[in-house]
């Protein structure tokens, strides 16, 4: 399942497939070289948990 976290200024951060179970791979839309962050479910999950905790509100 793709996400999407909405950055400043119009930028987006996706999540993407990998074909490699328990691997997230993360696209930042305002990188022009289309730099590819991996990651672990529970790492991106943490974030995720963190931003909301820190954005109750957004």
């Amino acid at each position: 399942m793709a996400e999407v976290l909405l950055l400043r200024r119009g930028r987006v951060l996706r999540t993407h497939s990998h074909p490699r179970p328990g691997t997230i791979c993360l696209t930042e839309s305002g990188d022009p070289t289309g730099a590819i962050l991996r990651t672990t479910p529970s790492a991106w999950a943490a974030l995720l948990r963190t931003l909301k905790e820190n954005h109750p509100d957004d």
